[in-house]
């Protein structure tokens, strides 16, 4: 059977989660930062719990910006089509997760056959921080003098990954981003040269924990295969390590950056599924 999770299912929750802990950092870190349910946030998340025989089989989410997210890499069928059927009535953007847990979705949702503006399985890397030796660039936070440069590497960084087709379509997804950048709360970060001109960013897009997962890895095209892109993800890790980080995660999005990453020391861990719909789908809606 299924069930809407309440505020006080979110130990159980984690500890369902931190068993899964390579797949299931969005659905930790939405859980940590805004708990159970939906509030004003776009990351806030309602929680569903499927249990056999009084064991929890299947965790499900849906953000309040529209994305679903699942750890269900042991579930059948029914699983997913009861979380189908929980969803009526809402407007869904895309899913990402655990391929097994993302397929059963959206065929269950009916969705297997849709149009989507991004449909890849990238493979999903881990790496120990340890051993990570101390940076060779310096890194420093973004600032109001950076909304420019900030606006075209994330404009860049949207196209070259493939998550938005058209120049206009990235500015519209990066609209609330480069806010979030700007923040003084921030976890990205500029990387500088000798002159202390930034030549790479890189964040921290999900964190629980000891375990942080790094994205929005980005070097302009006219400074790429000097090392930058590495240099920049090892020494944001090594940040993150000072502040309490054991462990990372990351998802590589071309062969090029995952040669990258298996540089610094990263070891494959699974596959991770990203799937964009090129339109929103309301789920019941007409077809």
């Amino acid at each position: 059977m299924i069930r809407e999770a309440v505020s006080g299912d979110a130990a159980m929750l984690e500890a369902y989660l931190s068993q899964h802990s390579a797949t299931t950092m969005f659905l930790r870190s939405n859980l940590a930062k805004h708990g159970v349910g939906w509030s004003d946030t776009a990351h806030s998340t309602r929680y569903f719990v499927f249990e056999e025989n009084g064991d929890v089989v299947a965790v499900f989410g849906i953000a309040r910006s529209g994305f679903l997210m699942a750890e269900a890499s042991g579930a059948g069928r029914d699983a997913f089509r009861a979380f189908a059927n929980c969803l009526s009535g809402q407007t869904i953007l895309g899913m990402t997760g655990e391929r097994h847990s993302v397929a059963g979705t959206l065929s269950a949702l009916g969705l297997e056959n849709a149009s989507y503006r991004l449909f890849r399985d990238e493979p999903l890397l881990h790496l120990d921080l340890a051993m990570l030796p101390a940076p060779k660039l310096k890194l420093r936070r973004p600032g109001a003098s950076d909304r420019s440069l900030l606006s075209e590497w994330m404009t860049h960084y949207e196209l070259d990954t493939g998550l938005s087709e058209t120049e206009a379509q990235a500015h519209a997804q990066i609209e609330n981003r480069l806010s979030v950048a700007l923040s003084s709360d921030t976890t990205l970060r500029l990387a500088l040269d000798d002159q202390g001109r930034p030549v790479a960013m890189a964040g921290i897009n999900a964190s629980v924990s000891d375990v942080v997962q790094v994205g929005s890895v980005f070097v302009p095209r006219s400074l790429r295969r000097r090392g930058f892109g590495r240099q920049v993800t090892a020494a944001l890790l090594y940040e993150a390590r000072e502040t309490g980080a054991s462990q990372a995660l990351l998802f590589a999005a071309s062969p090029a950056a995952e040669q990258a990453y298996l540089a610094i020391g990263f070891r494959p861990v699974g596959t991770y599924r990203l799937a964009l719909l090129t339109e929103p789908y309301l789920v019941g809606g007409p077809s």
